[in-house]
């Protein structure tokens, strides 16, 4: 078994697991059962530190992983935040209703907010909340509309780091 594989960085983009082949493959955790020798393969995705390079999400309800380590802010993000460590999201409402985001089951203290506009220096807030329920992750709730986009950040709290998790379920 794997125990303590490393996580690599490479700017641009996020690490996206160890795999058992250059592309595709298995990916390699914990319970991965190995019965010889291996060669891992790490995966890496486009990523989204940038507003401009928001990965989209999508669905009535999901649960994500990502990792904000060597994340940076962009200039202008300041304008609606304090976290130096930020990831970016889209995600188009399937349906009229009430979105709730939340970072809970994130390893580390998580800032959250919604945001409609075209640009990082266009953006108007929604929610956004620092710590919910006495934990140190954070919740937003805001009424949608269908077919309209809206962006996410999730960051840290100051220059916090760790495995996001983002955590979505639209109530119509």
């Amino acid at each position: 078994d794997y125990y303590d594989l490393p996580t690599p960085e490479r700017s641009g983009y996020e690490f996206l697991g160890w795999f058992t082949a250059a592309e595709g493959g298995e990916r390699v955790t914990s319970e991965t059962v190995v019965t010889g020798d291996m060669t891992l393969y790490a995966h890496w995705g486009k990523s989204n530190d940038d507003f401009a390079d928001a990965r989209e999400i999508t669905g009535m309800a999901g649960t994500l992983t990502a990792s904000n380590v060597g994340m940076t802010s962009e200039e202008g993000e300041g304008n609606y935040h304090s976290s130096t460590a930020t990831l970016w999201f889209s995600w188009t409402a399937p349906a009229n209703g009430n979105n709730t985001i939340d970072t809970f089951g994130s390893n580390f203290d998580t800032m959250l907010g919604a945001y409609m506009g075209t640009g990082i220096n266009n953006l108007t807030q929604i929610a956004f909340n620092d710590d919910s329920d006495g934990s140190v992750q954070s919740r937003v709730s805001f009424d949608v509309e269908c077919g309209v986009t809206y962006f996410i950040m999730a960051g840290g709290y100051s220059s916090d780091t760790g495995d996001i998790i983002l955590n979505w379920d639209l109530l119509s």
